[in-house]
């Protein structure tokens, strides 16, 4: 009989249909079999993750090749679901970092930086005008943390997806990073992400609109060997904050 751990509670059925739980199985006669473990589980002296012949307790029936009962120990996987699929080779010492710890540790070191904002007018724009707003494209690429601890590797990534532009007067969301006004291509030209001022700022602190560009990043992350993978989904970085004038002149010239 193989025994997973050193004390076996199995049920009875007890009258009709009636079940109830008695322990331990060596004192009930016929010999109780216990559910064989899944394949490539424990071998025929010990229960580790890769083993190929389920021990048995020698006890007649079906033996180990060799002679001789298999040893009966306990379940080192604890009823750990990925150890009996055979990714774990047997239970972690207390204190180790679970897979969630390790999510955790890759997530909280992820690198989300502010970026810097750019806009054409660059010093001084103008009521009326079309106002082009864009980040630095050279830090628009995704950013990853890999973290190796317990047995297992977690690669966090955050990947920019998106920027909230708040511009004193108004707020807009625009998909990517922007792209900066071209002074070589037409004056009606269309840029991914633009803004019309209607108002000037004289009426602001210091004559200036606040702006800001706040970068949404979407978060997700790799666990190997086969453990998982998740998406944490958006999370917004730190602001970046820049002053803009905006006068009543009407212009179609450009200082920027």
């Amino acid at each position: 009989m193989l025994i997973r751990s050193s004390l076996l509670i199995t049920a009875m059925t007890v009258g009709a249909g009636a079940t109830g739980l008695v322990a331990p199985a060596a004192a009930f006669a016929p010999r109780v079999t216990a559910p064989k473990p899944p394949p490539n589980h424990c071998s025929t002296t010990t229960c580790t993750a890769g083993g190929t012949i389920p021990g048995r307790d020698g006890s007649g029936g079906d033996t180990p090749s060799g002679g001789g009962g298999g040893t009966i120990v306990q379940d080192p996987c604890g009823g750990d679901p990925q150890c009996v699929m055979g990714s774990v080779s047997g239970p972690q010492p207390a204190g180790t970092p679970t897979v969630a710890d390790v999510v955790q540790m890759a997530m909280d070191g992820l690198e989300r930086p502010v970026m810097k904002i750019q806009t054409s007018p660059r010093t001084r724009s103008y009521v009326g005008l079309r106002t082009f707003l864009w980040v630095d494209r050279g830090q628009w690429t995704p950013k990853s943390n890999p973290v190796s601890a317990g047995g297992h590797t977690v690669t966090g990534t955050s990947t920019p997806v998106e920027v909230v532009w708040n511009l004193g007067e108004k707020t807009i969301t625009c998909t990517g990073p922007g792209t900066p006004y071209n002074p070589k291509r037409p004056e009606n030209q269309k840029g991914t992400c633009t803004h019309v001022y209607q108002k000037s700022s004289a009426g602001q602190p210091g004559g200036e609109y606040q702006i800001s560009a706040t970068v949404n990043w979407r978060v997700t992350w790799v666990c190997e060997p086969a453990c998982g993978s998740g998406d944490a989904g958006m999370v917004a970085g730190l602001s970046a904050v820049e002053q803009l004038p905006v006068g009543e002149i009407q212009t179609g010239s450009r200082s920027g």
